[in-house]
């Protein structure tokens, strides 16, 4: 979908770990920077989690870069209760 100023993507995401998995979704929007990068910014959520993160609950929030050559960035930062 577009939105005032780039892309939305709607994600669901998993995070395998030795002691369980979390999973969850969010949205990213993205926007082309003048450069030929693309930058993208987003929230998501944990919807679920197994052994050590069974009930998991909490929010993300997103922030990275691809380059013109293909390289994503990519930080996430948030909290998460289990």
């Amino acid at each position: 979908t577009r939105s005032a100023g780039g892309s939305d993507l709607a994600i669901r995401f998993k995070a395998f770990y030795p002691v369980g998995m979390q999973k969850g979704t969010g949205t990213l929007t993205f926007a082309v920077q003048p450069d030929g990068t693309v930058t993208f910014t987003g929230n998501g959520r944990y919807t679920g989690g197994t052994k050590e993160f069974r009930g998991i609950g909490g929010r993300l929030r997103f922030n990275g870069t691809v380059t013109a050559d293909g390289l994503v960035t990519t930080e996430v930062r948030g909290n998460a209760r289990y």
